[in-house]
């Protein structure tokens, strides 16, 4: 088991009871076969109009019952997402909390500089780094969308740098699925050389609310159905905008919408991996914004763990532990803190964002507060862990030794035990200095800048042999990069 993942050990906290869980889950499937879901690419809808219980009208789909719950059926309740280096795989489904990093920000949080800058492929490298060394980051997302390259295949680039990068198992976007092929073979290039059966990394797509499959998601889902490859079907509706007001609305859509997914997943290839995921938020209706911290998301992210319990289907992207704050302070902590820690009370399989350093609703990135949300991360699990009770914790002999008056200082039993049973932080420390203003060695940002900086100066993953890494490159000018990046 990857280390620092969280055992579930039966504690999911729960925000809907049987009741009203059964009302959300019969109300998709009456969006299902009443209201329909659009798919709007000729392969799928060929696809449905091949199979009963799928009725197809212009581009709009109808579903019976009975397919979806054979859909659901199909799908697998566990898999592996493998990684380079078979030590850092992640099994879902077997009752586990992982944390991933951040996804899509197109600027850097600069502490020094006090400012925003676009976002570059050396950020993507430094990023993608940084978070291999971080026990609490389980899997690498596209953390970046590089501005000084071609958008058209930026996120390619961001692939191969990520596959360089880290030994642990990778997530990104592809905006063209014209480039998949492309990643495959990068991805098959990195597996052979490290005799290691993929694929290595995972693709999804997120759905565009209401009930509708964009043409440019549909080949993706067909290709990465095909091949094997963990698929995401994810919905980041904003509740009063592109799904109902009502949470319990937007949940009924977001449920009939996935479901739809899934059942196309199966139609091309059942049993095929795939993955519920959620960041569905309440719209600010003073600015028009996504709640990206609101407790709306944590509500619908907790939901949907209880859905996906239900389905055996594992919610492999439940969002937590993005601010809306634009800079590390008290309110990042505050908005982080409370999302991480309810998605983890909740059973949340992998909360996504968890350990992203991602502020300004997911805009920028600070790599600083990355490496504090890798503490925050480690507080969580040391909580999740609970109180173990046994002969050897309960210490009545000790209690007996010391007697009254005594105390536990120099107890074998404290020296052995005393790492294990408490919370010590290599971030925060308890100096209680009634000073101010706080000397500079005490600020948290600059105690995560160095951290950031000696793992940048020291960090190194394995290396990609150079016949990968010439194979990737060869890709890269074949899709049309120029840039050289190994």
């Amino acid at each position: 088991m990857l280390t620092g993942a969280i055992p579930l050990q039966g504690r999911t906290a729960r925000v809907l009871d049987q009741s009203q869980l059964g009302q959300i889950h019969d109300t998709s499937f009456r969006i299902l076969a009443e209201v329909g879901v659009e798919f709007r690419d000729e392969t799928a809808l060929e696809i449905f109009r091949n199979h009963s219980g799928a009725t197809v009208e212009g581009g709009k789909v109808f579903f019976s019952r009975k397919l979806v719950e054979w859909a659901i059926n199909q799908a697998p309740g566990k898999f592996t997402l493998r990684a380079r280096n078979p030590a850092n795989d992640v099994h879902l489904g077997e009752g586990h909390t992982y944390f991933t990093s951040g996804f899509g920000a197109t600027f850097v949080c600069d502490s020094v500089q006090h400012t925003y800058r676009k976002a570059t492929l050396a950020d993507v490298a430094d990023y993608v780094r940084v978070a291999d060394k971080l026990e609490n980051v389980h899997f690498v997302l596209t953390a970046f969308i590089p501005q000084d390259i071609n958008p058209a295949i930026a996120e390619i680039y961001v692939a191969a740098l990520q596959f360089a990068n880290t030994e642990k198992h990778v997530e990104f976007g592809t905006p063209d699925s014209d480039y998949v092929d492309a990643v495959w073979e990068m991805g098959q290039l990195v597996a052979e050389a490290a005799g290691v059966e993929g694929p290595l990394y995972s693709l999804g797509c997120t759905i565009n609310s209401p009930l509708q499959y964009a043409r440019e998601a549909l080949p993706k889902l067909i290709h990465a159905a095909k091949r094997n490859i963990p698929f995401k079907l994810v919905c980041g509706a904003l509740a009063g905008a592109t799904a109902p007001v009502t949470l319990a609305g937007a949940l009924a859509q977001q449920n009939a919408e996935i479901l739809a997914g899934v059942t196309l997943c199966q139609l091309v290839n059942p049993g095929c991996p795939v993955i519920y995921g959620t960041f569905v938020g309440g719209m600010d209706m003073r600015t028009g914004k996504w709640g990206a911290a609101g407790p709306e998301m944590s509500l619908a992210t907790s939901a949907s763990a209880q859905l996906c319990r239900m389905y055996d289907i594992p919610l492999g992207y439940g969002t937590a532990g993005i601010a809306e704050a634009r800079v590390p302070g008290v309110r990042a902590g505050f908005e982080k803190g409370l999302t991480n820690l309810a998605a983890a009370l909740c059973g949340v399989e992998v909360i996504h964002d968890a350990v992203s350093g991602l502020l300004a609703g997911a805009m920028a990135i600070s790599f600083e507060q990355l490496v504090i949300e890798n503490e925050f991360a480690n507080w969580i699990k040391h909580f999740l862990r609970g109180i173990p009770v046994d002969e050897g914790t309960l210490a009545f002999d000790v209690i007996k030794e010391v007697g009254p008056g005594g105390n536990y200082l120099k107890q074998w039993h404290t020296a052995k035990r005393f790492k294990q049973e408490h919370f010590i932080s290599s971030l925060l420390n308890r100096k209680y200095l009634l000073e101010w203003p706080v000397s500079e060695e005490e600020d948290l940002v600059v105690q995560a800048r160095h951290c950031v900086e000696e793992i940048l100066a020291s960090h190194r993953p394995v290396e990609l042999d150079a016949d990968v890494k010439r194979g990737i490159q060869a890709i890269l000018t074949r899709i049309g990069g120029e840039r050289v990046i190994f």
